[in-house]
Order: C-alpha cells, then structure tokens, then sequence
C-alpha cells in the first residue's frame, strides 16, 4: 500500500503544478508592454523684462522642444496623491522621449505636481484655492497606452501669475509697469543727449 501511495501523492502535486503554471499564463500577457515615442514640449508666455517683440508675441503661441525634462506617469486620468508614481522619463537634448509602458490609462504631469499638494503662498496674489487644487489634480495630458505609439506631443502650459485662471485678483509688478510708487519714464527721459 505505501509504494502506490507515493506515486499518487508525487502525480497529484505534479498536476497542481501545471494547473497552477496554466491559469498565470494569461497574467503575463497583460504584463505586456508598448513603445511610446514622443517629444515635450513647452508653450511658456513672456512675463517680464523688455516689451516682446511681434516676434516673440508669436512665439508665445508656438510650442518649442524641452530638452532635459522629466515627465511623470500615474495611473489613471487624475493627479491624485495617493497614487504612486508609476513610471518617468527624461527627454533628450531635442525634447524627444522614449518608454515602455503596459496597457492602461497614464495621467503625465511635470514634476511639481509629483510633490506634496500645498497652496501657493504669495503676497501680491490672491489665489483661489478651490481653484488650484483642481487644477493641481487635473494631468498635464492623459495618454491611453493600448499599442504602440509613436509621435506623440506632451505639451505643458506656464503662464504669467496674473494671467492664471487661478488668481482673483494680483497685486504685484508687470512687464513695462513700474512698481508701486515709481515713475513712468516719459518722452524727455527718451530723448537723445545733446551734442557738444
């Protein structure tokens, strides 16, 4: 009886085994992961020093390569901050990124937003804070990975304090405005030396 015994016990372990190596085959499968290609990129308005030129006022609108730029991918399409960090990578000196990522749905976003959320603290701003934080949860761009992609464009936005939709009101200096208290340069002031 005990030398049938053993050979049933080691058959019925064998067949576990091979139940078990069949039915998490199909969990390697959804492990699988696609090639994302892309650049990113930066739409950033002139918020101090000389008046921009026309120029400069076009390229406002226009989005321009940044290189040497980490960008961050949790899971989901909110900023949450009791999501993980999921993955990120560096852009090249052109802008241009590569990564493998698994099937699913990735909220991008620049790296303050991987940071503990808090309110801005600015005196010449008054924010509202409702505001913020739900911009602060919104992704900077959700990318759905179902195959791979090539060319994609992550585009973040920075805008000047006093244009953020956030700020009610602002207090604080402009571009071609004197501070509080300060005079206006005038036509004199512009004027050419006289020669000797």
């Amino acid at each position: 009886m005990k030398t049938k015994f053993i050979p049933l016990t080691v058959l019925f372990l064998v067949a576990i085994l091979l139940f078990t190596s069949l039915t998490k085959a199909p969990l390697k499968e959804k492990e699988k992961t696609f090639h994302v290609n892309g650049m990113v990129l930066l739409v950033s308005a002139h918020c101090g020093g000389a008046a921009p030129s026309p120029e400069m006022q076009q390229n406002e609108r226009t989005p321009f390569a940044q290189p040497k730029t980490t960008i961050y991918f949790r899971d989901g399409n909110a900023n949450y901050g009791n999501k993980a960090i999921l993955d990120s990578v560096t852009s090249d000196e052109t802008g241009k990124f590569s990564i493998h990522l698994p099937q699913g749905t990735y909220c991008v976003i620049e790296k303050y937003k991987t940071l503990p959320f808090k309110y801005p603290q600015d005196a010449d701003a008054d924010w509202d804070t409702a505001c913020y934080r739900n911009s602060f949860e919104r992704c900077d761009f959700v990318l759905d990975v179902t195959k791979d992609i090539d060319s994609v464009k992550i585009v973040f936005a920075h805008n000047c304090i006093w244009r953020n939709p956030c700020v009610k009101s602002y207090h604080g200096p402009r571009p071609n405005q004197p501070a509080p208290g300060a005079r206006m340069p005038t036509g004199k002031d512009m004027a050419k030396p006289k020669q000797k």
